[in-house]
């Protein structure tokens, strides 16, 4: 029997609705052991944002069932995309359906599709609907219970870890200046930066910001816990962002930089930490994998070809 679904688009969520999305991001999490949808998205649904946001909703008899976020807003990069499926609903075409309206929505222009964990399902599909993998980007992990080298300072830098507003500038600088080659991460402004900052699991004592003698920025590593959930065991500690301005980069900054945020997810009695990279950043990797970490995961992003 076939079910009816119906497809509809909102530019925003009810309270109902945010809910019945959340159920579904938990329930997907619950089975493919990977959050269906980035945190920026999650961060929207839980605030909003000043970004006009279609959300695409499957609809069977009223409950929601799966849902696709598009964000038309980067006019260099094209229209972004992510969607999920609740588990007891897939394999009966509601994905395509919801991307059908989101191709529809997005004016005909090239699509990125984010697949998260790069499981089996979703390359599948992206292929059968002739999307190709443009970027991966790799999960990496490794035990706080094991040996970790000490950090050091060199001794021509301040730390600091961070003291408040004041430092939001210099934040918003090392990161755009960091990442000139992921405008995702690149784009980040006040409003992206203070949605992060206000979220229950900062802590100030986790962003340490690395400055010259002469008080010039120069790097920052950030990390972030996160919480018990019911289906976490142990809190899990990661290294959230680390940017090194491209001047200063050679110099072990990157290094030094990923072993206070190791001690300092130690300190807060954590067993676990891991991190993102991007997949073809390879003095990145190397550094991680040469402090211990192992790939534990990847989420790819594919591009339309029509």
């Amino acid at each position: 029997m076939k079910v009816k679904v119906e497809i509809s688009t909102v530019d925003s969520l009810t309270a109902k609705q945010q809910d019945q999305v959340f159920k579904i991001i938990e329930d997907s999490f619950l089975v493919d052991d990977v959050k269906p949808l980035s945190e920026h998205v999650e961060l929207h649904l839980k605030h909003g944002g000043d970004k006009p946001i279609t959300h695409v909703l499957a609809l069977i008899d009223e409950q929601i069932v799966g849902y696709g976020h598009l964000d038309q807003t980067d006019l260099v990069a094209g229209p972004s995309a992510e969607l999920v499926v609740t588990p007891d609903f897939r394999n009966q075409g509601i994905a395509k359906l919801i991307l059908q309206k989101i191709e529809n929505d997005s004016a005909g222009k090239p699509l990125r599709l984010w697949a998260h964990g790069n499981i089996k399902s979703a390359q599948d599909f992206a292929k059968k609907l002739n999307y190709h993998p443009a970027r991966e980007i790799v999960q990496l992990c490794r035990s706080l219970l094991e040996p970790l080298a000490d950090f050091s300072t060199p001794s021509e830098f301040l730390f600091a870890t961070y003291q408040g507003p004041q430092d939001n500038e210099v934040i918003l600088e090392i990161n755009k200046k960091s990442f000139v080659n992921l405008p995702d991460q690149a784009s980040w402004n006040e409003d992206d930066l203070s949605l992060r900052l206000n979220e229950e699991w900062f802590n100030p004592k986790g962003l340490l910001i690395i400055r010259t003698q002469t008080n010039q920025p120069v790097a920052f590593c950030w990390t972030k816990i996160h919480g018990h959930h019911h289906h976490v065991h142990q809190p899990l500690g990661e290294i959230y962002v680390l940017a090194v301005l491209p001047e200063f980069r050679g110099q072990g900054l990157g290094r030094q930089l990923t072993l206070w945020g190791l001690h300092h997810l130690r300190g807060q009695k954590l067993a676990e930490a891991m991190l993102y990279v991007d997949a073809s950043n390879e003095s990145a990797k190397r550094i991680y994998l040469d402090l211990g970490f192992v790939l534990s995961g990847s989420d790819t992003l594919y591009k339309s070809l029509t």
